[in-house]
């Protein structure tokens, strides 16, 4: 069969004409590829680097320029002077006018100086790719300190609302501590005065026999009566009922008599005692308002958030606005109970100096412990949790 025009070309890796050429191949074609695109890639690295050259070459002149000016103004006002002085005749001897014609050299000079900066720092910018590259970096620049603007405006009003929330954490622990110290205070009187009574009713059974049961359990028996007042004049009466043979229940009788004034004393404290009623509804009251401070924290925690992702686009970064709130309160806590100072009010506090103190670490733990409590019921991890951020 005859060849077709072309047969060799479209079989061939070169298309010669050559009988012992080798058909063409998925490897020459992928090698080809891999050539160009090695030398596609110096290109760009060489391109790049010449770019790099260039913006480079730039600042150097900006920096050039930025050093003439002062020293271009300075010449100019000096010579200025000396002209005027020489206008004057003031300037007579020989070293006075060297020194003038050495200025107006100097301004001459350091004029030329800043027309060449100038003038290669135009050729520079004149080119498409500088021009590109410097106005994204100064629209960048832009936005970073637009950014940064925006993000302190926020950190201030984050951190001057947590300082607030903290006070208001500082003040129901003090509250709630307070209240409890005054009604475990008192019911510790109550029990050390009742039980110091049992002591005078055993002692006053003592010389007692199984025989006198009777005034045994009159001795005994408080829980009939409201009040030891009550209790003291029931005394009172039974012993006016003992016949003249009971002279040992007497005394019995007697013997408790005698501490009347600690009976009566205990019905003080018992009055004061349901007093005590309204400080524990007092601290219930206290609890009902981990509720009212736990959604403060939600409302404040979802406000850093919405802030927080107004910033960053939701995009995560290490110290968010909500750490600020979280660590924050814990800061503030830890500085009003005075146990230690903190360089920083980042995520990552560095204390520089821990105070073991008993006091202090006690003021601290009724703090921290409101703070979980009320942590707990606005979210656990709500700090830690971008709403915005799908699973």
């Amino acid at each position: 069969m005859a060849k077709q025009p072309g047969d060799k070309e479209r079989g061939s890796i070169e298309g010669g004409g050559q009988e012992n050429e080798r058909p063409l191949s998925v490897e020459d074609l992928k090698k080809r590829r891999a050539d160009l695109e090695a030398r596609v890639a110096q290109a760009k690295r060489q391109k790049e680097e010449d770019l790099g050259k260039q913006l480079k070459d730039r600042e150097v002149m900006v920096a050039e320029d930025t050093r003439l000016v002062p020293l271009l103004e300075e010449a100019r006002s000096t010579l200025e002077y000396f002209e005027v002085q020489n206008q004057q005749g003031l300037l007579t001897e020989a070293g006075d006018l060297k020194e003038l014609d050495s200025l107006k050299q100097l301004v001459v000079s350091l004029e030329q100086q800043r027309a060449y900066a100038w003038q290669k720092y135009d050729a520079i910018m004149a080119q498409p790719e500088v021009y590109a590259k410097v106005r994204e970096d100064a629209d960048q620049e832009g936005k970073d300190r637009d950014f940064k603007e925006r993000e302190q405006a926020a950190t201030k009003e984050i951190q001057e609302r947590t300082d607030k929330f903290s006070e208001k954490i500082v003040a129901l622990a003090q509250e709630k501590e307070n209240a409890w110290n005054t009604v475990q205070a008192r019911e510790r009187d109550v029990n050390t005065a009742k039980s110091a009574l049992y002591e005078i009713r055993k002692k006053a059974k003592e010389g007692l026999s199984s025989a006198e049961f009777r005034t045994n359990n009159v001795i005994d028996d408080t829980s009939s009566v409201n009040t030891h007042a009550e209790y003291i004049r029931r005394l009172e009466d039974y012993r006016k009922g003992l016949g003249m043979f009971k002279g040992k229940e007497k005394a019995a009788i007697d013997y408790v008599l005698r501490e009347r004034q600690k009976f009566l004393a205990v019905d003080q404290l018992v009055a004061g005692e349901r007093g005590l009623n309204q400080a524990r509804k007092d601290m219930e009251e206290m609890d009902a308002r981990i509720d009212q401070l736990a959604e403060e924290y939600k409302t404040l925690l979802m406000e850093a958030w919405a802030k927080e992702n107004e910033l960053t686009g939701g995009a995560y970064r290490g110290d968010t606005l909500p750490d600020k709130v979280h660590y924050g309160v814990e800061h503030n806590l830890k500085k009003v109970a005075g146990i230690g100072e903190t360089e920083s009010r980042n995520m990552s506090y560095g204390w520089k100096k821990e105070i073991y103190d008993k006091a202090k670490e006690k003021n601290f733990g009724a703090f921290i412990d409101t703070f979980r409590e009320v942590e707990k019921k606005a979210g656990e991890y709500l700090w830690m949790t971008n709403p915005e951020k799908k699973a």
